[in-house]
């Protein structure tokens, strides 16, 4: 059986909220609040952008913290060129419906 990644870089995945959470120490956000990217927002190419944009506005967030963003992203949806969008199609997708089938 093929144990699921649940961190990337600052990054870790909490499977009870289906969130993606930034470990403030290691990300630099010396206000110290927590951030989460709400999975359950992640269902278009538009809300994968508009998170990721969101977080190249923190001056916080190191750049290489939007690139870990992005991958985990794309781990957890199984691709987000497979399943969120394709040839700059958005395509149907509910990632809560596919984390809860995967068992993520």
């Amino acid at each position: 059986m093929q144990t699921r990644r649940t961190r990337w870089g600052a990054w870790r995945y909490n499977h009870n909220n289906l969130t993606l959470e930034i470990d403030s120490r290691i990300s630099g956000n010396a206000e110290n609040d927590p951030y989460y990217v709400d999975l359950e927002e992640c269902n278009s190419s538009h809300q994968v952008l508009d998170w990721l944009c969101q977080l190249l506005a923190k001056p916080w967030c190191p750049v290489e913290q939007v690139g870990y963003l992005l991958q985990a992203i794309d781990d957890l949806a199984g691709g987000v060129q497979n399943n969120i969008l394709s040839g700059g199609e958005d395509l149907h997708f509910d990632m809560a419906k596919h984390l809860k089938s995967t068992g993520a």
